[in-house]
């Protein structure tokens, strides 16, 4: 677990009204700090002006042109679902390169909003919708079977990439 992640989830843990030692707020700005200086970004005035930016996610300019899927500004918000959704947005990008860990906090907080599948050949993951989770792996059923059917049977669902995971309650 990185610096910035610890700092995020306190942040969390504050906004929830949980003793973190310290506000939301500044538990948040230090994990930006945090996030920006593993990255090796060292001027504080750069660092100072992104964290007061009202920046907002802009459109994606592609082959797939799309608005933005967030409003999310990176300054503090006065409001808390608005401050739940920075907490989680500055988490995923503090989370690069570690993409499971990323989709996994995605997945438990709902932050940050994220592109649907535009095009998707898979029956399970229609166009519109987000992957959940990875199926088991085919070589489970000839190595273990017996466990994969334990393990399939706590799914309350199919085993495909739709079904959601016990933990992933958001909806």
């Amino acid at each position: 677990m990185c610096c910035a992640e610890a700092y995020f989830l306190r942040a969390e843990g504050a906004l929830n009204g949980w003793n973190m030692n310290g506000t939301a707020q500044g538990l948040y700005e230090q994990g930006i700090r945090m996030s920006m200086e593993q990255w090796g970004v060292t001027d504080m005035t750069a660092i100072d002006s992104y964290i007061q930016s009202g920046a907002v996610p802009v459109a994606v300019d592609g082959a797939i042109s799309s608005p933005a899927v967030s409003n999310v500004p990176i300054k503090w918000s006065m409001d808390v679902a608005t401050e739940r959704a920075q907490i989680g947005t500055q988490k995923w990008l503090a989370l690069f390169p570690d993409g499971f860990e990323a989709w996994a906090e995605e997945r438990r907080s709902g932050y940050p909003k994220l592109y649907p599948v535009v095009q998707s050949d898979n029956p399970d993951l229609p166009q519109g919708t987000t992957i959940k989770r990875l199926p088991y792996p085919t070589v489970e059923a000839q190595t273990d079977a017996e466990q994969l059917n334990k393990g399939k049977a706590l799914l309350n669902g199919p085993d495909n990439a739709a079904t959601r995971l016990w933990w992933d309650v958001n909806q």
